[in-house]
């Protein structure tokens, strides 16, 4: 059973480790962090993401192009 509501600090400092660690690589991640599903992962790095964007001094900001990237490169490679 997966845990609900609000990550925890230790659940989000994984959550930047596994990014950093296997990029974006959702199933690895989730299996990494342990306590969240697979759609509660992206919908988290969707939020951070956002958060980021907002606050860039956030913990775990360095892993913004990592979550900026597509599945076939950086999103500036796509036309506007």
């Amino acid at each position: 059973m997966y845990m609900t509501g609000t990550w925890t600090s230790e659940e989000h400092i994984r959550f930047v480790q596994a990014v950093r660690t296997f990029g974006k690589n959702w199933k690895m991640i989730t299996e990494f962090i342990g306590t969240r599903s697979r759609a509660q992962v992206g919908s988290h790095a969707q939020d951070f993401r956002t958060q980021i964007r907002k606050y860039p001094n956030l913990l775990g900001s360095d892993i913004l192009p990592i979550l900026e990237t597509g599945a076939r490169g950086p999103r500036s490679y796509y036309p506007q």
